[in-house]
């Protein structure tokens, strides 16, 4: 989703520097050495500067990703090792055009060890930078496309209750599932873009069906992430118990998520094609379709109270 370059150590770049400085005719005169600082200095501030230029803006990734990247990295690190590497580039510039002023017949040569001696000082102190940004490139590329535009609408509920199938079913698209940055467990998202409005389908195995005293240090940082993302909850029940748990455990589970999100929930009765209950709340089936209009149109009934149209 995000074309990251690889972010290399801060001696992998000087490596890469030295290499193609070397590379640069030399026959020991005045103007061979300012050629081979250009090409060092060169080298060092535009491989920084791409890091932060192909790096997406913080503020504007959606809460979802804000939220992951502020407990695994932290935002205002991120920012700041940003920072560090934009005033590195212009550093390696700045010592390239100062030194190259005194460089003469006699003293280039020194010139131009003086210049990656500065240089290659400077990119070691960013050498924490690189790693935090890197770190964070491999939460954003490895994690499935969120919008920040969308209507956030997270599945709950225990497993094999059919929250997935009903997550393709509203989607619009095959739904893309990836690796969770906090567990070996997948997540699932599917969009489904409307004239004025894009609903964001969020379904994440080994989360959302634990109660809130099993989960382990990590499932809560994820649960926390989550729940900060989430505009609307839809809580699924399977009636026939064909999913392997009793409605006393799902109906507790309920409960406790639904107390732990706070916002707006929608409980749904999944299976129908099977067996349906004498409740109040909605019957659908993935398998046959059925409900799955009604489901949507409360899902947007909920949205018309939280966000405004998507062009306004």
């Amino acid at each position: 989703m995000y074309n990251i370059p690889t972010i290399l150590t801060a001696q992998e770049i000087l490596d890469k520097a030295f290499k193609k400085a070397e590379k640069v005719g030399y026959k020991g005169r005045k103007e061979d050495t300012v050629d081979r600082i250009n090409s060092f200095s060169d080298t060092v501030s535009h491989t920084l500067k791409r890091y932060v230029k192909k790096f997406p803006s913080i503020d504007k990734l959606s809460p979802f990703y804000r939220e992951i990247i502020d407990i695994k990295v932290g935002r205002d690190a991120l920012k700041k090792s940003l920072a560090n590497l934009q005033w590195a580039s212009e550093k390696a510039v700045s010592i390239a055009r100062e030194e190259k002023r005194k460089i003469d017949e006699k003293n280039h040569a020194f010139i131009r060890k003086k210049v990656y001696g500065r240089i290659s000082s400077v990119v070691k102190k960013v050498d924490k930078d690189l790693k935090i940004l890197a770190k964070a490139r491999e939460i954003l590329i490895n994690l499935p496309e969120m919008r920040n535009d969308a209507v956030d609408v997270v599945m709950a509920g225990c497993p094999n209750v059919g929250k997935s199938s009903i997550i393709r079913a509203l989607s619009t698209a095959e739904p893309e599932i990836a690796s969770y940055p906090f567990t070996t467990k997948k997540i699932i998202v599917g969009h489904r873009i409307e004239k004025e409005r894009v609903f964001q389908f969020i379904d994440t195995p080994g989360l959302l069906d634990r109660e809130p005293e099993k989960r382990n240090e990590i499932e809560r940082e994820a649960m926390a992430a989550l729940s900060y993302a989430t505009d609307i909850l839809v809580f699924v029940i399977d009636p026939s118990e064909t999913c392997g748990y009793g409605i006393e455990k799902q109906e507790k589970l309920m409960e406790n998520i639904t107390k732990e999100f706070q916002v707006p929930a929608i409980v749904v009765e999944t299976k129908a094609d099977i067996l349906k209950r004498k409740t109040g709340n909605l019957k659908v089936s993935a398998l046959t379709g059925e409900g799955m209009d009604l489901l949507m149109e409360r899902i947007r009934e909920i949205s018309d109270t939280l966000r405004t149209p998507l062009d306004s």
